[in-house]
């Protein structure tokens, strides 16, 4: 149990080192601590203290802490105090944490005022951190067509810099906008401006927001249009993006030969898009990937090998990323789902682990572009390019009714599971860290419980997926888990064998049921065949002859007899 005592005793120290230990006990304990008052006001104490490793820890414990934190306003306050501060570590965790905690704070317009006006700090890094934290704050805005005129208004910033920021915030918040045809329209614009990170950044985030417009026969065109383009960087974005637009026009193909068909022209347009040379390019990952995937699904006779060999040349195309280690992590994974792919027969089962490959996919390839422009680093990318805490929400919440109505009415352990995985699910939300409160908890102890279930072939991938789910993560990591596994448990389940239900005497319980029945039946009649002879011996056997006596004896013994031969021919049956 947690000591809150000895964590306030430590906060209170004049020695720096109990202090640091106290702020991180606070960051990793605070959900569970009984005096959350006393708790807060000594986070509160630490965003002030005198040593700096001591106040961006505090910085670092409000991001994960802020929901459960008495006066949030307060504690944005803190916030905006630290990106203030004279040591920039303090100044970018303090950004940082703005940007997980927006969501929390009570007036959002007055926050989202704060961020904006931290986009003109001197600080280069700030204002790049802080144009990025608008981007994950647009979701939660009242007023969002306000919100996108305002990083509009950053893409014509004086700074390059802002306006190649504000340009990739644009295509990962497109989503939220209400009218995306405008929108788009702002995006396209974008595509002729003076600089050319910010052309082909629009272009780039053309890709992301094809999902979303509504005219997406128009959208295809102005794609295909800026393919000719005579800046190479538009050009290598226009071919990346139609990739990605195949890839999900391939998502919703009403049938395999549509699937496959859209599935060649991604791989089409990321080879051309890597044609092009220039230093780092996004589509040379997604053509090894999605090649492969394509190889898997319909060559399956060459599967095995391919898989090798992609896990060989994306890690080669990996060397020299300043991300290296998130890059190969990354590798490893995608790998992982291809050796999935090759066990996959069914269509809508393919289409599905397509979806989520694609947003995996969209995230690396995000990372990779990262490092010519300085970003935040791999972590703030791969949230970048997420897939809305919601979206993913709403996508758990599909496969956990896909899996209720598999398991529905099979009268097997699976069934409860189901479920209540169904239920629990129905509960998630997109209002509050889900890693604190107690359904993903939940939900993963009920994962467990299917993997435990399913037949040893099935077992290994979605079992490992349960495993990895941890709390205390991002979100949005937790989310991703949570819908692979359930991507994988659902065929798992209707491919299997049967479920076994005989127990440890060998048989079935309903055989258990009728034998123990049988057995009833059996010593009732012997018992009612030794009180019959009984009877007649102890009535009419002194007037009878000795053989008559062996006669009637034998006679119900042979009754006894046919009853027990009947009744075990009955169960062998």
């Amino acid at each position: 149990m947690v000591d809150q005592a000895e964590i306030h005793r430590k906060v209170a120290s004049g020695d720096v080192g109990e202090r640091r230990d106290g702020v991180e006990q606070l960051r990793s304990n605070f959900a569970d601590l009984p005096d959350k008052d006393e708790a807060w006001k000594d986070l509160h104490r630490l965003t002030g203290d005198e040593d700096s490793n001591v106040r961006w820890r505090a910085a670092y414990a409000l991001s994960s802490t802020f929901q459960h934190v008495s006066d949030k306003d307060v504690a944005w306050d803190d916030l905006i105090q630290l990106t203030e501060d004279v040591d920039s570590d303090v100044r970018w965790r303090a950004v940082e944490a703005l940007s997980s905690t927006f969501q929390h704070v009570s007036d959002k317009d007055v926050a989202w005022k704060d961020l904006i006006q931290l986009t003109g700090d001197e600080d280069a890094f700030m204002w790049r951190l802080a144009v990025d934290a608008l981007g994950f704050a647009f979701q939660h805005v009242l007023d969002t067509d306000a919100a996108w005129k305002d990083l509009i208004r950053l893409t014509k910033d004086k700074d390059r810099h802002v306006r190649r920021h504000a340009t990739v915030a644009l295509g990962s918040v497109f989503q939220y906008v209400p009218d995306k045809d405008e929108a788009w329209k702002d995006l396209i614009r974008l595509t002729k401006d003076k600089d050319s990170f910010v052309r082909s950044n629009s272009t780039d985030a053309l890709g992301s927001a094809f999902q979303y417009v509504p005219d997406k026969d128009a959208a295809w065109k102005d794609l295909i249009r800026l393919t000719k383009d005579e800046d190479i960087f538009v050009r290598v974005s226009a071919n990346h993006s139609l990739g990605r637009a195949s890839i999900f026009r391939a998502t919703e193909a009403e049938s395999d030969d549509d699937f496959e068909s859209e599935l060649k022209n991604a791989i089409e347009f990321f080879e051309q898009s890597s044609k092009e040379e220039i230093s780092y390019n996004p589509s040379e990952f997604c053509l090894l990937f999605y090649r492969s995937f394509y190889t898997v699904t319909f060559e399956k006779e060459r599967a095995k090998d391919e898989v090798q060999r992609y896990l060989a040349e994306a890690k080669s195309a990996s060397k020299g990323s300043e991300n290296k280690e998130t890059l190969l992590e990354a590798v490893e994974n995608l790998a992982n789902a291809l050796s999935e792919a090759q066990k996959v027969k069914d269509f809508d089962t393919t289409k599905s682990d397509l979806k989520t490959y694609m947003q995996y996919c969209n995230r690396v390839a995000d990372l990779i572009g990262s490092a010519e422009d300085g970003a935040p680093g791999a972590a703030g990318i791969l949230r970048r390019g997420m897939p809305i805490i919601g979206e993913q929400i709403r996508e758990i919440q599909e496969k956990a009714e896909a899996l209720c109505r598999e398991t529905r009415g099979t009268g097997t352990p699976y069934e409860p599971l189901g479920r209540n995985i169904n239920k629990w699910t129905r509960e998630l939300s997109d209002r509050g860290y889900l890693w604190d409160e107690k359904d993903v908890p939940r939900i993963k102890d009920l994962l467990g419980q299917l993997c435990i279930l399913l037949h040893e072939d099935y077992q290994d991938y979605p079992c490992k997926i349960v495993e990895g789910i941890r709390e205390g993560r991002k979100a949005e990591d937790t989310l991703s888990d949570i819908t692979a596994a359930l991507s994988y448990l659902v065929p798992s389940i209707r491919l299997q064998p049967p479920i076994d239900k005989t127990k440890s005497d060998g048989q079935p319980e309903e055989h258990r049921t009728d034998h123990r029945k049988k057995t009833a039946i059996e010593i009732i009649a012997a018992i009612a065949v030794s009180v019959l002879v009984g009877i007649v011996s102890s009535r009419y056997l002194e007037d009878l002859t000795p053989t008559s006596s062996t006669v009637i004896a034998f006679i119900a013994f042979i009754i006894l007899l046919i009853i027990i031969l009947t009744q075990n021919r009955d169960r062998s049956s």
